[in-house]
């Protein structure tokens, strides 16, 4: 009843095509009036490194949890309702998620010096995974529990695996090799339990799905090691203080905890999820984010996200096997150790514009999910109209967010945005 709240700052273009966002001056509050001393005071960005009381003990709990077993923790939790059985409607569906490119990817020249991993960092990694010797097959037949017999001092096969995974890390691959080497092969993983999601399937509802890209444990080691090197920590910092979903200890348990004591202390909280987001991400957003944000990796990413790659899905029909190829030529590969990195500087502009155009919310991310802590207005003679600007204000963020996001691919979840 109150209409839209109207704020003194400059228009939004209809299109922003400069990576460089500037939205001018930020929003000024709507609130009027002091909050009482006992109203918890919440700045823009807190230090979530600096809790307190039970809910720095909660950190440090959660903390030692993740740190305890947590790539086994973070299997179960993928897995937990199992891998869909392949059919030819699942095949479709994984189709569809991998989108077709509306033109050609422009690549940029490296603006500075390259990446530069050594062989004896590779090696490393390389002995770290054969360690473990429950991890699965690779596509070309290795796995770690082989290189686990390998893997003895001066081993030639061990050292040439490293020299190779240097040279893919550096930037230095052949188109044939990357190719290859990008090529992968999907697993369907059940979102929701497998008798509901048979049910769904039996109303002729689309199967909800994960999509697991399986690549190379080659590439994996020699992205590993990319993802390590001084110039793409340095970018990781970047992502800092908005995207917990990465580069930051223990993010997402220090933001779960942030979030339910703010939920408990009276804010709204709204939860906002993007469709599809890793696959739908605009390739061309993610090179322009490499060259920008991280442009020593600029020739790592031209070979192995400048080609279009395959991926196989493996099923049977009538007891016989297909495969079905798809080819991934939008967004990160699902599985890819890049893609999580990839995928936050590409929004990183995006997350940094909105935080700092709107100071009255407390934002964070992790990678795609994008919640917000509202503080309620003082319950005076102003509340309800101050509580219809807020609703307003939160319009022009989600407004915002899509204004920004849409022409990089990404698009709100309908079903998942909520206010709490």
């Amino acid at each position: 009843t109150s209409g839209r709240f109207s704020f003194a700052c400059p228009n939004m273009p209809e299109i922003i095509t400069d990576p460089c966002i500037d939205f001018g001056p930020p929003v000024a509050t709507f609130q009027k009036k002091h909050h009482p001393s006992n109203q918890i005071q919440i700045l823009n960005s807190p230090d979530l490194s600096a809790s307190s009381g039970n809910a720095d003990a909660t950190i440090k709990t959660a903390n030692r949890l993740i740190q305890i077993d947590r790539q086994a923790t973070a299997t179960k939790i993928l897995i937990s309702h199992g891998v869909i059985e392949g059919k030819p409607e699942v095949a479709a569906c994984l189709n569809k998620m991998h989108l077709e490119r509306e033109s050609a990817l422009k690549l940029h020249d490296p603006p500075c010096a390259q990446l530069q991993v050594s062989t004896s960092e590779c090696i490393k990694e390389l002995q770290r995974r054969s360690g473990c010797k429950d991890a699965p097959y690779d596509c070309f037949g290795w796995s770690a529990e082989l290189l686990f017999f390998q893997n003895r001092a001066n081993n030639p096969l061990i050292h040439q695996m490293g020299r190779l995974c240097s040279l893919l890390a550096s930037g230095m691959s052949t188109p044939a090799l990357s190719f290859l080497l990008a090529s992968g092969a999907l697993t369907g993983l059940n979102k929701i339990p497998a008798d509901e999601q048979t049910s769904n399937m039996e109303m002729g509802l689309p199967p909800k799905l994960r999509p697991i890209n399986k690549g190379s444990i080659i590439l994996n080691v020699a992205f590993k090691c990319a993802v390590n090197s001084p110039s793409a920590i340095a970018a990781k910092n970047r992502l800092l203080p908005v995207q917990l979903g990465l580069g930051a200890h223990g993010g997402p348990a220090k933001m779960a905890t942030l979030f339910r004591g703010l939920y408990k202390a009276g804010f709204a909280i709204s939860t906002q999820d993007a469709c599809n987001a890793f696959n739908a991400v605009n390739r061309q957003a993610i090179m322009e984010a490499v060259h920008k944000h991280w442009p020593e990796g600029v020739d790592l990413i031209n070979d192995f996200y400048g080609p279009d790659a395959l991926v196989l899905y493996e099923y049977t029909v009538d007891g016989a096997g297909v495969v079905d190829v798809f080819v991934s030529m939008e967004g990160t590969r699902q599985g890819c150790v890049l893609g999580s990195f990839l995928f936050d500087l590409a929004m990183l502009d995006i997350y940094s514009a909105l935080a700092g155009k709107y100071p009255m919310f407390v934002t964070y991310a992790l990678t795609d999910d994008l919640p917000l802590a509202i503080q309620p207005p003082p319950r005076d003679s102003d509340w309800a109209t101050n509580w219809a600007c807020l609703y307003d204000t939160l319009a022009d963020f989600l407004d915002d967010y899509d204004r920004l996001a849409n022409p990089i691919g990404i698009r709100r979840h309908p079903a998942k945005g909520k206010l709490l």
